[in-house]
């Protein structure tokens, strides 16, 4: 079981994307908004909406504002503000080039969709001939087990991707590329970092589900279903070095409130089973031999 220590992406380090940040006319403190406008301010890199008709000169960076809430980031910024279900969105190819302002060895990115692929290349400073360059597939094909659903079966694609091999110092540049073949690409997160083992992942990964739609029966019994958003869980048995477990339990606890991805060994990524979110629970059990037993909990923010 790995994690990624993730770097924090600030205008410094976003150096280029294939969005423009201007899905909404910006801001300006002279203009009178309608209730329901939505503007957006580059320093901030949020949108806002305006809750009043008449709304003149308030400031919608104001906290506390009676006149604008905060929707989201921007479409350009989506993928750094740690909100997994907030999608970035754009014409394929669909692009971001991150300079790291330290060395960096993984990336994941989580909840893609209508993708057929993601590509990820690094650049060593003031070259242009990428010293790393891999494309991990998103079509699933697991559920293709006869002709029949070879011809008819609708395509499903893996929603994450995740690189654990990336040689990138400070100064490099790492590109992500989203591709479609025929549809619009979306990205909910993308995670640039240094990732760190935990331990061995055991047989017994336990994956589940919380969901929070609501069905309601009306007088004569039918019912009636309001979808909401749901959350995933991932247990993790893990076999850790006995001598590591103080290391260990510090690297989970400075990570406690800091959104983290998450992934068991390579050879079980595709199984559904990485996850952006929260640790709820570290259990080790220690043991007079070189190896210990751990369990890990994982709360999912891919809801």
């Amino acid at each position: 079981m790995k994690l990624i220590d993730a770097m924090e992406v600030t205008e410094a380090v976003l150096a280029g994307s294939s969005i423009s940040e201007d899905e909404h006319p910006p801001y300006d403190p002279v203009v009178t908004y309608a209730k329901d406008v939505s503007v957006l301010i580059e320093a901030t890199h949020r949108v806002y909406r305006s809750v009043v008709d008449d709304n003149t000169g308030n400031d919608p960076t104001v906290l506390g504002s009676i006149y604008w809430v905060e929707v989201s980031a921007t479409n350009l910024w989506k993928p750094f503000d740690n909100l997994v279900t907030d999608q970035a969105e754009g014409a394929s190819p669909l692009w971001w080039s991150l300079a790291p302002n330290q060395f960096v060895n993984a990336l994941a990115v989580f909840n893609i969709e209508d993708a057929d692929d993601v590509t990820v290349q690094v650049y060593s400073e003031g070259t242009e001939v990428a010293t790393y360059d891999q494309t991990l597939e998103l079509v699933d094909n697991s559920m293709v087990d006869d002709w029949h659903a070879y011809f008819f079966q609708p395509i499903e694609r893996f929603a994450k991707a995740v690189f654990t091999d990336l040689p990138a110092f400070e100064g490099d540049a790492v590109d992500v590329t989203v591709t479609s073949g025929d549809g619009t690409p979306k990205v909910g997160q993308i995670v640039l970092g240094l990732v760190h083992t935990i331990g061995t992942t055991q047989e017994g990964v336990t994956a589940s589900i919380e969901d929070f739609s609501i069905k309601e029966d009306d007088a004569f019994g039918r019912p009636t279903v309001v979808e909401r958003s749901y959350k995933t869980s991932v247990d993790y048995p893990v076999a850790i070095a006995t001598e590591r477990s103080a290391y260990i339990q510090r690297l989970l606890a400075r990570r406690r409130a800091t959104p983290t991805a998450y992934f068991p060994d390579s050879d079980l990524d595709r199984f559904g089973v990485s996850v952006f979110g929260f640790f709820e629970d570290f259990t080790v059990t220690l043991s007079g031999s070189p190896q210990s037993e751990v369990s890990i909990t994982i709360e999912g923010l891919e809801a």
